[in-house]
């Protein structure tokens, strides 16, 4: 009984590990693109826009990482897309 309960540990434990690196990833190209933004001084309006072209590369590898990580936990394909898209949602609106 312990080893099962170890074993579902580690299972556990490197299934958020792979959503823990493309979220990192994501967020650091944010604060990087932001400061980037700040220091062009785009348009408040065109902020948006700039984050997802500068950080279009790690928001999809974040968005894959999300549905992958769903779906093992059983979450249905459909809902676990729409997860990953309020997630990028989120971080691009904070």
């Amino acid at each position: 009984m312990i080893a099962l309960l170890s074993a579902s540990a580690m299972v556990l434990t490197v299934l958020q590990a792979t959503i823990n690196a493309p979220t990192e990833a994501f967020r650091r190209c944010l604060r990087e693109s932001s400061t980037k933004a700040t220091n062009e001084k785009a348009a408040a309006d065109a902020i948006d826009a700039y984050l997802r072209n500068a950080c279009s590369v790690q928001m999809g590898t974040l968005k894959g990482a999300v549905v992958a990580f769903r779906t093992k936990n059983g979450m249905g394909k459909k809902a676990a897309a729409e997860d990953a898209d309020m997630t990028v949602e989120d971080y691009v609106a904070t």
